[in-house]
């Protein structure tokens, strides 16, 4: 038969191994399974003892001698009573252990749960806050980006403003050049220059020296020989057409000129010979 020393390993050097910052539920279920195991031992031996007293009361009842059968009802009395406090102490002992370790045990997870909701609204407000800048950011970006298209934009609607101005002017005075080339084409006679007309053929003076120098060779001037003016080549455009007219333009002055320089250089041929050959006076 077992004996009450052979319970009190059941109930010393517990232990419990924490795992997700709380105790292990199957160790905690492990060990209220040995308290009950031990309650149930507790339970047994004290049932023995009832009926080991019951016959021995049975005994001593039916035997002459009253001296031992007291002494050993009283020993089986008082290991009942020992037994039925010890196996009362273990149970609420157990039943308290098991109490404070299922209340620290939901207390554990309670906090493991506020501090993992905390996280997750920590969490969840950083990466809202980190989302929100980057929209803010990518907007701001945008933004600029479009101000400054809009600013090129503009730069690019005055630029054509103005070259499409410069154009119709250019346009305008080619036009009126082409006209002015036009009524010179279509009358020559304004390019005939007039007749010379005739000098007095005087002599000058002796007393007025002249320069030896060399005396032009007198130029004849001849006029236009034709009025028909030259026929234009098909422009390919109007650009090409104007400029053209222009180019006419100024051969047509150029030639003006030439014959202006001619004219003013006949008189000076004209011009009667050198003093030197005319006789000196007395």
């Amino acid at each position: 038969m077992r004996r009450m020393d052979d319970l009190a390993p059941l109930f010393q050097d517990i232990a419990f191994n924490e795992r997700f910052r709380g105790y292990d539920v199957a160790e905690v279920d492990a060990y209220i399974d040995r308290v009950a195991r031990a309650a149930a031992l507790v339970q047994g031996r004290i049932a023995e003892l009832q009926r080991r007293a019951e016959a021995a009361e049975a005994h001593a009842t039916g035997s002459s001698g009253a001296d031992p059968v007291e002494t050993g009802e009283e020993s089986l009395t008082k290991m009942l009573l020992l037994a039925q406090r010890t196996a009362d102490a273990a149970i609420d002992e157990a039943q308290a252990e098991a109490a404070e370790i299922r209340r620290q045990a939901d207390d554990h997870a309670s906090l493991v749960v506020a501090e993992a909701e905390t996280d997750r609204r920590r969490m969840l407000a950083e990466a809202e806050a980190a989302v929100e800048e980057s929209v803010r950011t990518e907007r701001e970006r945008v933004v600029a980006e479009v101000a400054e298209l809009e600013r090129y934009r503009a730069f690019l609607t005055d630029d054509i403003a103005m070259l499409e101005q410069h154009l119709e002017q250019a346009r305008d005075a080619l036009g009126a050049s082409a006209a002015a080339l036009q009524h010179l084409l279509d009358d020559p006679e304004q390019f005939r220059l007039p007749t010379m007309p005739a000098t007095s053929g005087v002599v000058a003076p002796a007393d007025v020296g002249t320069p030896k120098e060399m005396v032009a060779e007198p130029v004849v001037i001849e006029a236009v020989g034709s009025s028909d003016p030259a026929p234009e080549p098909a422009p390919e455009s109007e650009i090409t057409q104007a400029i053209d007219v222009v180019t006419i333009a100024d051969e047509a002055v150029s030639d003006g000129a030439a014959e202006t320089a001619l004219v003013d250089e006949e008189p000076e041929a004209a011009v009667d010979p050198p003093l030197e050959s005319a006789p000196q006076p007395n």
